[in-house]
């Protein structure tokens, strides 16, 4: 749900300025719209110095923080020392894979003086050209001018060099290799060069790890300097009505108004105002905060990842977070894939306490992995339709026909939900004639699904749900299913702007009837379910067969190596693959399919309060 924002009106003394905004720091729960403003001076200057300290926290993303110290000095001069060690340290090893490219090249060729190569050829014509070829090709060459050496072999590379005087230079070409042009460093100087470019990486990757006891004190340097930053940001935004007053809007959630009214009256330095009803024309400006129980707030970044909702309408997060967990299990759908995703995220729990909230929500949808696995007959790729498994043989009921006509009534039910919600939505915000026009296709789709069903044979279908659906549609006389729809169509047609005369309604209305093809499109999106669930079980089928013929090796130990480690990556590879499908599809289903139905508008601002990060007494500070 959205929390309700009462707005706030300040006028303070200019010269009382800096200790009014302190104390609404320490308060930090009041929203203050700041206004755009151009940053130069001390502002740019903090703001420069707090993204390199940024990049300085980054760098150390995950420290020691039993081996933590105070910086005795400026954090200007902690920073540049960062900044020369890592741009350093970059150079370093830009210079070392450079010459371990060469070495690369020279290994083969021994050791190698390409100066007195070059002295021979200038004193006696005699000169050496390098090549490398497969051995097939070497057993091809015509020799009957060309003096040959093989320096080294390895697997089917020959690597030889041809010596020739200058006046035969031009009959090497008939060999039709192409020169090697080896470096001019010594394989032992290149070595050297390697050898001491690591010394360097390790003794600049010591100095990175000598500043990383000071992660602590630049976290708060940080916060020190973020609470700045946005001290003056607020300050240079108030409205200047007289050279002797200032003034600032912001907002505060209302279940705050008792402690935001007891700090306001302790300071005799302002006067304050406090709005209840706010008009429609601002909720524009309102700040969005978000308030769910446990289980929908787990899934808040995934209504952040798209947008806040304007703060008119309602909140989808609790609509859509069961069916996203359902959609993700119908698209993975594969027990023991769940069951790996369930244990994972135990485990690392205890390890990442920080990411618990993500790790929870990991093992929500494990959980819905292995509940449709076991109803849809998927272990490990392994069909329990077909092999029988102790007890999850007994429990799988739902094969490949059923869960495509499971995910078309799932995807149904959710359109309707949308709608509903729409309804709901358009009453809120507009009153109930709003509320008739989205009342109207919910009744349209309703009663049309009842009449086409109605005409349907289920007989001699094992998908048990789909006959008792069809079966229930049965029961709706056809007259009342014609009435409805035509009541539909009517609500359509005249209720979709009630702001509008009676002709530009109709208008719209026949315009918005057409959309009835979109709802079909809606519905064959639900598909995907299907679709992907599918085909998990077949690549983990097909992972399977492979290594069970992997076993038929006719070496016992190492087949059931190979059988085992082929096992583990395969899966491994289908399970990563199809939970990136099973998280990318189930929001496209939410974000377009359900939002679009939903009428979901969006577009609100994230209520972000004006407070302090820092906090005296955190250690390392």
């Amino acid at each position: 749900m959205i929390e309700k924002m009462n707005k706030l009106y300040l006028i303070i003394r200019n010269a009382d300025i800096n200790e009014v905004l302190s104390r609404l720091q320490r308060i930090g729960v009041i929203h203050i719209n700041k206004t755009e403003i151009e940053h130069d001076g001390p502002l740019e200057d903090d703001l420069k110095l707090s993204r390199k300290i940024g990049q300085f926290l980054k760098f150390f993303n995950n420290p020691d923080t039993s081996r933590q110290s105070i910086y005795h000095g400026d954090i200007q001069n902690l920073l540049d020392d960062f900044n020369k060690n890592t741009q350093l340290l970059l150079e370093l090893k830009q210079e070392l894979a450079k010459f371990e490219k060469i070495e690369k090249q020279l290994a083969p060729w021994g050791e190698l003086d390409k100066e007195k190569t070059q002295l021979l050829a200038q004193k006696s014509g005699i000169y050496f050209n390098f090549y490398i070829t497969d051995t097939k090709k070497f057993e091809s060459l015509d020799y009957d001018n060309i003096h040959t050496e093989i320096i080294n072999q390895i697997q089917n590379k020959i690597y030889f060099v041809t010596i020739n005087k200058k006046d035969t230079l031009e009959d090497e070409a008939g060999i039709g290799l192409e020169k090697i042009i080896l470096p001019d460093i010594p394989l032992t100087e290149c070595r050297e060069k390697i050898s001491h470019f690591a010394r360097e990486i390790e003794s600049t990757e010591k100095k990175l790890s000598d500043l990383e006891t000071y992660y602590n004190y630049s976290k708060a340097s940080s916060e020190k300097l973020m609470d700045r930053i946005d001290f003056d940001t607020v300050k240079i935004g108030l409205e200047d009505h007289h050279e002797s007053f200032s003034s600032m809007t912001g907002w505060f959630p209302e279940r705050r108004m008792e402690y935001i009214k007891n700090n306001l009256e302790q300071m005799e330095n302002i006067v304050y105002m406090i709005e209840k009803d706010i008009p429609e024309d601002e909720y524009k400006n309102i700040p969005i905060l978000l308030r769910n129980n446990a289980f929908n707030r787990l899934f808040e970044p995934i209504t952040k990842l798209f947008s806040l909702p304007a703060y008119a309408e309602l909140d989808l997060t609790p609509f859509f977070a069961p069916f996203f967990v359902m959609f993700f299990g119908l698209c993975l759908g594969d027990a023991g894939y769940g069951l790996v995703i369930i244990t994972a995220s135990i485990i690392a729990m205890f390890k990442f306490p920080k990411a618990r909230p993500l790790l929870l929500t990991l093992i929500i949808l494990g959980c819905a992995t292995a509940f449709w696995g076991v109803l849809t007959g998927t272990f490990f790729g392994i069909n329990t339709f077909e092999t029988e498994l102790p007890g999850l043989s007994r429990l799988a009921v739902f094969d490949s026909k059923h869960i495509f006509y499971l995910a078309l009534l799932i995807g149904l039910f959710q359109i309707l939900f949308g709608i509903i919600i729409k309804c709901a939505n358009r009453w809120i915000q507009f009153g109930f004639q709003a509320a008739l026009s989205p009342l109207g296709w919910f009744i349209l789709i309703v009663f049309g699904t009842f009449m086409y069903l109605s005409t349907q044979d289920p007989a001699g279908s094992s998908f048990k749900l789909g006959v008792a659906f069809v079966n229930f549609c049965k029961t709706v006389p056809v007259g009342v299913s014609k009435t409805a729809i035509v009541l539909g169509i009517l609500l359509i047609l005249f209720f979709n702007d009630v702001k509008a005369n009676i002709f530009i309604r109709l208008g719209k209305g026949l315009w918005e009837l057409y959309g009835i093809t979109g709802v079909f499109g809606d519905l064959l999106s639900y598909i995907r379910l299907f679709a992907l669930g599918i085909s998990s079980a077949i690549l983990g089928s097909v992972i399977n067969s492979i290594a069970l013929e992997l076993l038929k090796i006719p070496v016992p130990g190492l087949s059931h190596a190979i059988f085992i480690l082929f096992v583990v990556v395969g899966h491994a590879g289908n399970m990563g693959l199809a939970s990136l499908g099973s998280f990318v599809h189930p929001l496209r289903l939410t974000f377009v399919e359900f939002y679009k139905n939903s009428g979901f508008t969006g577009g609100g601002i994230t209520y972000s309060p004006f407070k302090k990060m820092y906090i005296d007494d955190k250690k390392g500070a």
